[in-house]
């Protein structure tokens, strides 16, 4: 539910309930997912081509780009995976396959639910630079979330964690985007530290574009992501692709084709880990006249380790109804 109040032209403020994030596969509801989002903005501060924000929101990273019914790799650390265990910090446990023994399923992706402040430059319609200093919300090894705030107090006003990303659009229905992000926890760290040496930050990139054709209904997406020190580790590094395409059969039908690809990579262990995870996904929506919309999806999972681990892989059928007013 986005609720947008205007104060003005230039200010107003922006709240997003998201239930859907509510209950996103813990045992137990997060009512700090609830409210995804509640900032101001201030547009044209004093007559410039500067936007200011303020509040919890989304942080400028990556691309997030989601035409499935199933979240994509690029979305965050867990939802995407019918294969993958994750840690809590992931978004909840997906262990369809349990006899996947990876060490982490934990990558860079969207980073939102988080106290920030955003400053935003736009160029014409061809660049804006998006810049903003947040709070780390993290979930450490265990799944505790240390919260924003005063419940983390050494992620203050001071804000240690900071996300950066240039938008480019040179021609018309094309967008390119690099961003880079810092999420900082040195609680993390310290638990990390018995098995590995600990970092206090995570780093991670993104490069990504989207192309709409004028003339053809086709849009075609990609996005790559690399991240360094995956749970504060400085032994983990992870690679994300992916790359789709978007059919607009007719005004009510659309066709998606999407595949991914995520490697993690564990220098840690007694034995270096080096895991594949793959899939391609097949998606059809339908939209009538009254806000609602159809979609169902076929998806193909599979993994594969250069390491003992037995390959796996999984065939999913998904089914969503939508209704937007």
């Amino acid at each position: 539910l986005n609720i947008k109040v205007d104060a003005t032209a230039d200010a107003s403020l922006f709240i997003k309930l998201d239930v859907d994030d509510f209950n996103d596969g813990n045992t137990t509801a997060d009512e700090t997912d609830l409210l995804e989002e509640c900032y101001f903005t201030w547009k044209n501060v004093r007559g410039s081509n500067f936007t200011t924000m303020l509040g919890k929101k989304e942080m400028p990273f990556g691309m997030d780009t989601d035409y499935l019914i199933t979240d994509p790799y690029t979305h965050n650390s867990g939802t995407g995976s019918y294969l993958g265990k994750t840690y809590p910090n992931g978004g909840g446990v997906n262990n369809a396959h349990t006899q996947v023994p990876q060490t982490t399923f934990s990558h860079p992706g969207e980073i939102d639910n988080v106290f920030a402040g955003q400053v935003n430059y736009a160029f014409k319609d061809l660049a804006l630079l998006e810049a903003a200093v947040f709070q780390n919300n993290e979930r450490d090894l265990q799944g505790n979330r240390y919260g924003m705030h005063e419940d983390n107090s050494e992620d203050s006003l001071l804000f240690n964690s900071y996300a950066m990303r240039a938008n480019l659009m040179p021609i018309e229905g094309l967008k390119l985007q690099l961003s880079f992000a810092n999420q900082n926890m040195s609680e993390y760290k310290d638990m990390t530290q018995s098995i590995a040496e600990g970092d206090d930050d995570t780093y991670a990139i993104s490069t990504g574009f989207d192309y709409k054709m004028n003339k053809v209904p086709l849009r075609f997406y990609g996005e790559y992501i690399h991240g360094w020190n995956q749970l504060h580790c400085d032994e983990i590094d992870t690679d994300t692709l992916q790359l789709g395409t978007v059919w607009g059969v007719t005004e009510k039908i659309d066709l998606v084709l999407d595949f991914e690809w995520l490697n993690t990579n564990n220098d840690y262990m007694a034995n270096e880990i080096d895991e594949d995870f793959y899939r391609i996904a097949l998606a059809a929506w339908y939209k009538t006249d009254y806000g609602v919309k159809f979609g169902a999806e076929y998806l193909h999972e599979w993994f594969d380790s250069d390491n003992n681990w037995d390959d796996a892989d999984a065939d999913v059928f998904s089914f969503r109804t939508a209704y937007s007013f």
